[in-house]
């Protein structure tokens, strides 16, 4: 009896089911595709979980505020977040950057200020403007040395001028400069230095501050350019791998930036040659010397004596050539270095 009472309602149940299927599919149509969306959307969105919160909200993401790390001193207090509402101004929020602070970083065995700077997600360009103005000993550290980190991007820059259109230049106003390095409008001084938040160096500076700025490896006259030319032998287009620097025979070459000795030789182009390799990937080649004064593996630095100028290989005079690679890509090498005349 109970089992021609469950059979039947079994019937009536398919029977329904068979009868009403159109709704139930699109009911469940309804319900399943927004729960497949919202799984993707957060697989795929770096949006906080339950009891989780952003560090810091990268720039030009919406919302009304911005999560900032602040940093405390390593060794005795633990790193906090900070919340700092954002400037609403008209038409849409704007960015505000924060009060600028400042921690110490303790150098440790191995480090550069390229892995500090990126262990901390800041610019190269940001760590050299607070601990290696004009880029000078960008690659150098010593260990247990204190170096600056600031809570921002950014860089030192000397007020000569007037401060409104500096801070125009950077897409800043002077009163974020002025807020950023909590000073008043009076306080700045002819020729302060102030902290310019997400600005970088440019040019020359840029390539000083970043330490693959080089220093002329010998006084002299620029003979023949970099690229395209007309070769001087056969008068056919061809294309120059350096510039040629002409100057006496027998001048002092010195080594444009520091690095270490990689290959001393001889070819039938280029004469005596060094190869030298520098920090960042950077590779120099110092050609037609008629002497040489180190030896392969030895480290140099800027300014050291490396030989003297020649006409050795394929050449039409005594002169310097001088190529520059980086990463085994040709550069021109005047981006690198002051103008010569």
């Amino acid at each position: 009896m109970r089992r021609e009472t469950s059979r039947a309602a079994f019937r009536v149940l398919r029977a329904a089911l068979v009868e009403h299927r159109k709704i139930l599919l699109t009911v469940l149509t309804v319900l399943f595709v927004p729960a497949a969306v919202l799984l993707v959307m957060d697989q795929k969105l770096a949006l906080p979980r339950p009891g989780e919160v952003f560090l810091y909200m990268p720039r030009g993401w919406p919302g009304q505020w911005e999560l900032v790390l602040a940093h405390g001193h390593p060794r005795t207090e633990p790193d906090k977040v900070v919340e700092r509402p954002s400037t609403m101004g008209v038409g849409g929020e704007s960015y505000s950057p924060p009060p600028l602070s400042i921690m110490t970083y303790i150098v440790k065995p191995g480090d550069t200020l390229e892995k500090i700077a990126e262990r901390f997600c800041l610019e190269l360009d940001t760590l050299s403007s607070l601990n290696r103005p004009g880029g000078k000993g960008v690659h150098n550290l010593v260990v247990g040395e204190d170096i600056k980190i600031p809570n921002q991007d950014g860089i030192y820059i000397a007020v000569s001028s007037n401060l409104e259109e500096l801070s125009d230049k950077y897409n800043l106003t002077s009163e974020q400069v002025l807020a950023v390095n909590a000073v008043t409008p009076e306080a700045p001084a002819p020729g302060a230095k102030l902290f310019f938040p997400g600005a970088k160096h440019e040019g020359y500076d840029l390539s000083l501050s970043l330490g693959v700025a080089i220093a002329s490896p010998l006084r002299g006259r620029l003979s023949s350019p970099f690229g395209r030319r007309e070769d001087p032998f056969t008068g056919e287009p061809s294309y120059h791998s350096g510039i040629d620097i002409a100057a006496p025979e027998g001048s002092i070459i010195r080594s444009a930036s520091d690095g270490y000795v990689a290959s001393v030789g001889y070819n039938d182009v280029l004469g005596n040659y060094i190869v030298i390799k520098a920090p960042l990937g950077f590779q120099y080649i110092y050609g037609h010397m008629s002497a040489v004064f180190v030896k392969a593996g030895t480290r140099v630095a800027q300014g050291g004596a490396l030989g003297r100028v020649g006409s050795t290989g394929k050449t039409t005079g005594p002169h310097l050539h001088f190529a520059v690679s980086q990463n085994g890509i040709k550069q021109n090498p005047r981006k690198y270095m002051p103008g010569l005349r």
